[in-house]
């Protein structure tokens, strides 16, 4: 559009110029009259004044906008990289964990690792948000979404098998605790309540386990990959 607003006022300026040389020709050099001459002279002179004027003025107002244009685009590139970092994070917070690591003695520790997904989750979500703020991409801003929504079902599940892992685990060392202060030599009826009650837990935390190394998390892995080529795609053109 500048180009050809450029284009144009170049012809009107050859117009002119071509306009004078026709006047000049068909007066004869000693026929012109000067003072046309000279008025004609400075039309043009003023009008490639002017001219040159608004096309310094164009091509400044287009500098500034190239500049922009590419400040805008690197504040996306930036903010669907920190987004995308912070969504692998997050979602490897959830898949990273070896559950068995979390009983008995470690079983403390649980608390913290949940603490730790919810902070992951709400650190992506702000990422996300000046994606969305900055981005008028429609199809990669979705992608985005799916990716979040198939993360959070799998920490969704995760953090309950994790929540009832610890649950039956502190239950578990209360009834242990009191199972210790008891006559082993003597079973009664307490200690066999209690040591059944241990078995029923052990037995729930098998079922726990078994569950939570058998979750599906391809459709999450499969969601983030899927934003990952479109985004890397966005940011290359």
């Amino acid at each position: 559009m500048v180009n050809l607003l450029i284009i144009f006022l170049e012809i009107v300026i050859g117009l002119i110029s071509a306009y004078l040389i026709y006047y000049v020709q068909k007066k004869g050099n000693n026929q012109a009259d000067k003072e046309d001459l000279k008025k004609l002279t400075e039309i043009v002179e003023d009008v490639k004044k002017k001219n040159t004027n608004e096309i310094e003025i164009i091509k400044a107002n287009l500098s500034l906008l190239n500049d922009r244009s590419k400040q805008i685009f690197n504040e996306e590139k930036d903010s669907i990289i920190v987004f995308f970092a912070q969504l692998n994070t997050w979602i490897w917070e959830a898949l990273n964990i070896n559950i068995n690591d979390y009983l008995k003695e470690k079983i403390d520790n649980i608390p913290n690792r949940r603490t730790m997904m919810l902070d992951g989750y709400n650190k992506t979500k702000i990422a996300f948000a000046k994606v969305t703020l900055i981005i008028t991409d429609e199809d990669l801003i979705n992608l985005g979404k799916e990716a979040i929504v198939k993360t959070f079902m799998i920490h969704q599940l995760r953090d309950q098998s994790l929540k009832q892992l610890y649950e039956s685990g502190i239950l578990k060392r209360g009834y242990e605790i009191e199972l210790s202060k008891l006559d082993f030599e003597n079973p009664n009826y307490e200690f066999i309540e209690l040591n059944s009650e241990i078995k029923i837990i052990e037995k729930k935390q098998s079922n726990l386990i078994k569950e939570f190394n058998t979750m599906n998390i391809n459709t999450a892995i499969e969601a983030v990959n899927t934003f990952k080529n479109s985004a890397r795609l966005y940011i290359r053109k």
